[in-house]
């Protein structure tokens, strides 16, 4: 039995191949005008598999950097308070060894008590410090301000939270130091009347000396 080949059916075949060619163009033309190998997941199922693995992975390691980023910025803001204040102490330190001899009388510790005075309000500052519109030694509570000043002394009102970034998959670090960590005994010891006699007994070492000695312990 022959098989006759009609003109009908040459003209089907070349016009099917005419459009599966054109599909194959469009298909091609579409590639390089995005630059991307694969428009649809039909188009290859693996390969947009493996595309979206990468895009997550691609997405979790930029938010990685931000975080690192951010906690870098907020550890520089902590290192120049820490250095702010060391500078404060070191000055009431001064301060005080200097009324700790005869030379000393009423108008010069009135003097210098004013000046204590203003350090701080300085040093209640930088407790205060914030990065944005979050505080820094605030624990959990960052949108706070932690510490307030009063006639009586002054009163932490954050918490012991602890932030923590993470910086890859599985591994965070701290990026903030609690008030409650870094002053634990701020309420009490800069508030109320003081004494100064331990300070001037010489026999005590300085390195010994405690702010609870003021006032005889209370």
């Amino acid at each position: 039995m022959s098989l006759r080949v009609t003109q009908n059916l040459i003209n089907s075949v070349v016009l099917s191949n005419l459009n599966q060619n054109l599909d194959r163009l469009m298909k091609i033309q579409s590639q390089l005008s995005s630059g991307k190998r694969i428009l649809r997941p039909s188009d290859d199922p693996v390969g947009t598999s493996k595309a979206m693995r990468l895009r997550t992975r691609l997405s979790e390691t930029n938010q990685y950097l931000r975080n690192i980023e951010q906690g870098e910025t907020q550890i520089n803001y902590i290192d120049n308070v820490f250095n702010d204040i060391s500078g404060l102490m070191m000055r009431a330190q001064d301060l005080a060894i200097g009324q700790a001899n005869v030379t000393a009388d009423s108008r010069t510790r009135t003097a210098v008590a004013q000046e204590v005075t203003a350090l701080i309000d300085q040093f209640v500052d930088l407790l205060n410090t914030r990065v944005g519109s979050r505080y820094l030694f605030a624990g959990f509570e960052t949108l706070a301000e932690p510490y307030k000043q009063t006639e009586t002394g002054v009163t932490y009102l954050g918490d012991s939270g602890e932030l923590n970034f993470e910086i890859e998959s599985g591994t965070t670090l701290p990026t903030n130091i609690s008030g409650s960590i870094l002053m634990p005994t701020v309420v009490t010891d800069l508030g109320g009347h003081s004494s100064l006699f331990p300070y001037v007994e010489r026999s005590i070492p300085l390195g010994k000396r405690k702010l609870v000695e003021f006032n005889y312990g209370t």
